[in-house]
């Protein structure tokens, strides 16, 4: 049996998919990977999340959207990924977080568009939080 091979997730995607699958996103930045996991079903997650907030963007969320195309924002990507790891194993109540990135990529400016990372980071824990899953 061919082993099945490893996923990278781009920006603006999410994977689900059971171990012994490599599952990983490359040249964060500002982008924030947030990595889930279900140790008892061995399946896993990881959100390669460019931006906060879907209703900080007029207009995005439509009957007619495809939801594939909003998973760049973590508010849509973590509940979406949650409910894909559900579907093939996983126990909400047993799916732990670790995030990486968000990274502060132009110094000495402050304002909210180029303190996206920052931004990132905290509608992240926010969407952890609100999805009862244990913050990173």
């Amino acid at each position: 049996m061919e082993q099945e091979k490893d996923i990278i997730v781009g920006m603006g995607e999410i994977a689900v998919s059971h171990n012994p699958r490599t599952l990983s996103a490359l040249g964060l930045g500002s982008c924030v990977g947030v990595a889930l996991y279900d140790k008892e079903s061995l399946v896993g997650g990881l959100a390669h999340v460019m931006l906060p907030k879907s209703s900080e963007f007029s207009g995005i969320i439509s009957k007619d959207r495809d939801i594939n195309s909003l998973l760049k924002y973590a508010d849509i990507a973590i509940p979406k990924m949650v409910d894909d790891m559900v579907k093939i194993g996983a126990k909400k109540a047993n799916i732990h977080a670790k995030i990486a990135g968000g990274a502060q990529m132009f110094e000495g400016l402050q304002n909210d568009v180029i303190l996206i990372g920052q931004r990132n980071i905290n509608e992240v824990k926010r969407v952890l939080k609100y999805s009862a899953l244990p913050r990173p």
